[in-house]
């Protein structure tokens, strides 16, 4: 194991290979953002976590330091989305719930509910079918 310490004040802690980040390893950010989890040829590249200062946390995969493949965002004020990331957007299947409860289960197209979907309300009410940049498009 070591330590890098930047000029910048960012500090990695973990494994290094031809001194690079290449492994398991922890990141700080002098912003208060946390990352721990893989590291490829000194990129976050792999599975992670990431807790951001104003209580954001993201766990899945990396690519070059950017949401892409499967995972799990919580943000601060409660809201989730768990699913596909591409280039740092929800794109793909997955799940997105309000801190109110209300949730969309299907298809996200550059990070809106776009294809086909299921949302239900925190009331308890339902529909099934086609939505279009996050609004409901048809009958269902």
């Amino acid at each position: 194991m070591a330590i890098i310490n930047f000029d910048n004040g960012n500090r990695y802690e973990g494994d290094v290979v031809r001194g690079i980040q290449h492994g398991q390893g922890t990141f700080v950010w002098t912003s208060g953002n946390i990352y721990v989890g893989s590291f490829v040829e000194g990129s976050i590249t792999g599975q992670g976590t990431k807790t951001y200062a104003n209580g954001d946390i993201y766990t899945g995969s990396w690519e070059d330091g950017i949401k892409h493949g499967e995972g799990n965002q919580t943000w601060a004020n409660g809201e989730t989305y768990n699913g596909s990331w591409e280039d740092g957007i929800k794109h793909g299947e997955g799940t997105y719930t309000l801190s109110d409860g209300t949730f969309y289960t299907g298809t996200f197209i550059n990070g809106s509910s776009t294809g086909e979907g299921s949302q239900t309300w925190a009331n308890g009410n339902n529909y099934t079918g086609s939505f279009v940049n996050g609004a409901i498009d048809g009958e269902g």
